[in-house]
């Protein structure tokens, strides 16, 4: 569900580069992340706890795909923030493609989270 989240956001936020669509699209973006995508992370971080805990000690498997994880929480983190920072810039068009050249920009964290993801289906 989050890499989808993160996957419609992306389309969105390319698409809706201008004017009007890219203030809706900074306050779609920004209702999303309230209302979903925090909501997501928090339940992501809480589940992979509680299994990481399972496994004590980890293998260096287990170390391996939590630093992959905790990267790309950290750069949806980073993200959520431009997000909110953005939505109350919504007049100034310069803020509005700063923020959007920002939220791409975390777009780094997704091979990484898509790799913890992989690890965590084909050996846990």
């Amino acid at each position: 569900m989050w890499a989808g989240l993160i996957a419609a956001e992306f389309i969105m936020e390319a698409v809706c580069r201008e004017g009007a669509m890219a203030r809706a699209a900074a306050v779609v973006h920004f209702w999303f992340d309230l209302c979903l995508e925090i909501p997501l992370m928090v339940c992501v971080l809480v589940t992979g706890g509680v299994l990481f805990s399972r496994t004590w000690p980890p293998s260096t498997l287990h170390w391996v795909k939590l630093a992959l994880a905790v990267f790309a929480i950290a750069c949806n983190v980073y993200c959520v923030g431009v997000v909110v920072r953005r939505r109350g810039r919504l007049e100034d068009p310069g803020e509005l493609a700063r923020g959007r050249l920002r939220v791409f920009a975390s777009g780094v964290g997704v091979p990484f989270g898509l790799a913890a993801l992989y690890l965590g289906l084909r050996y846990f």
